[in-house]
């Protein structure tokens, strides 16, 4: 078992090794060995090359250089409106440039792992990479790049992905936008604002500016104000004028909490209404709350 393991990996090694040596860095590279008298320099040709490359992608004012493996790619825009339903003319885009391959994907690829293994993470990658440039993919996006399916590409988000990341929710349509049978962000604020945490700090978390934070909030505790005043719960969307899955998400979490805590009242809950602007777009955070078992 142990020695065809080995051989896998060998030969793993082999197929892949002059795709790990395709980079723009090792074409210069090998020009300054071959043509410019670095044979006996190899040590201070490898960092003059990225240094050079450092200060291309610097002063390129456009940041528009594209290296081999890269693609740019169209995103809907993460700052703008997107309702269920609306054609994909009438939304903001923004272009996104992504790395088809990573480097260290396809030294993985060498040391053995299969094409399967790596994709929850090449998924999540572009996802992220997309959302820190301000676009948002959706799962036919994704798709697209790396040759699978919609479907399938939302199977392994659903099982594989959250299976080893719990804590962690993907920059997608569905959970940006609150659209679709994703877990939404609106019910992922209003379980951490009902946890004590700030609004800033929610905001922090989430990659998400707090005034659309509070804006959850407020819906959350309008729904729960409609329910102790004993509204059918199929009219609280007309009065509200919210989504029917969004107000069924903040039904079921209200219901959740009130089990929890009967005590607890938590429409009246106050806020932390600290409107400052949220920095970075590192769109993971550790302390996560787990997205299924918001809604349990």
């Amino acid at each position: 078992m142990k020695n065809d393991e080995a051989r896998r990996r060998k030969t793993n090694e082999i197929v892949y090794r002059a795709q790990a040596q395709k980079t723009l860095e090792d074409v210069l590279f090998q020009e300054l060995v071959a043509n410019y008298g670095f044979e006996g320099m190899k040590g201070i040709a490898r960092p003059l090359v990225k240094r050079i490359l450092d200060l291309v992608e610097e002063y390129d004012a456009n940041h528009a250089l594209m290296r081999p493996g890269e693609v740019l790619w169209l995103a809907v825009d993460k700052d703008r409106k997107f309702d269920y339903g609306m054609a994909t003319c009438l939304c903001k885009m923004k272009v996104v440039k992504l790395q088809v391959w990573t480097q260290d994907e396809i030294r993985r690829l060498m040391k053995g792992e299969g094409f399967t293994d790596l994709l929850p993470d090449r998924i999540a990658r572009l996802l992220k990479s997309a959302y820190a440039q301000g676009g948002v993919l959706s799962l036919t996006d994704v798709g697209l790049l790396v040759g699978r399916t919609p479907h399938y590409i939302s199977q392994i988000v659903r099982t594989k992905y959250r299976e080893q990341h719990p804590d962690e929710t993907l920059p997608t349509i569905g959970t940006v936008f609150d659209v679709g049978k994703s877990i939404t962000h609106k019910a992922i604020a209003v379980r951490l604002h009902l946890q004590g945490l700030l609004l800033t700090e929610i905001s922090r978390r989430m990659d998400h500016h707090p005034s659309r934070v509070q804006r959850y909030i407020d819906d959350f505790q309008r729904v729960a104000e409609l329910i102790d005043q004993n509204v059918a719960h199929n009219r609280i969307h007309f009065i509200t004028g919210l989504q029917p899955s969004v107000v069924k998400q903040y039904i079921e979490l209200y219901e959740r909490c009130k089990r929890e805590a009967d005590d607890y009242p938590i429409h009246e809950t106050s806020v932390e209404c600290d409107h400052a602007t949220v920095s970075g777009s590192d769109f993971s955070s550790n302390a996560m709350p787990e997205p299924d078992d918001m809604l349990k």
